[in-house]
């Protein structure tokens, strides 16, 4: 089996939302005995250094299979423009909610224009609204 990395934002303080879910994962992974890494950014940890490890993770030739977390957009658009550049992974997005239905009048445009542009090159797209799977084209 491929080996799968998840790439996400997990605050120890956050107890519920995102991070919640994220280390659910993880404890099922491990339950299961699926072959993963996680590299998760946590509260105070350097986030040049950080995003390195994940570059090095990423220039492995195992084409895992690569699951990067929504919780603001900057580590999403990182791995869609890493995805450009290592082609043999396999990339999916899993969105935690939607900032345009989550701020609703107050949306700002920039934030509406790039949740738009990277949910459109995503491969799956998870949300807690629909609650179901919607697929788009591939990050590539």
């Amino acid at each position: 089996m491929k080996r799968i990395l998840i790439i996400a934002k997990c605050y120890k303080k956050d107890v519920s939302g995102p991070a919640n879910i994220i280390r659910g994962l993880i404890r099922q992974f491990d339950k299961e005995s699926i072959n993963y890494k996680a590299l998760l950014l946590e509260e105070g940890m350097d986030k040049v250094s950080y995003l390195t490890s994940i570059v090095q993770e990423l220039k492995k030739k195992d084409k895992s299979v690569v699951n990067v977390h929504t919780d603001g957009f900057l580590l999403p658009l990182f791995i869609l423009l890493m995805s450009k550049i290592y082609r043999k992974h396999s990339y999916y997005l899993t969105v935690h909610g939607i900032y345009r239905i989550d701020k609703g009048k107050r949306a700002q445009w920039k934030y509406v224009m790039l949740e738009k542009y990277i949910y459109s090159k995503s491969l799956v797209l998870h949300t807690r609204y629909s609650g179901r799977l919607v697929m788009s084209p591939s990050f590539r």
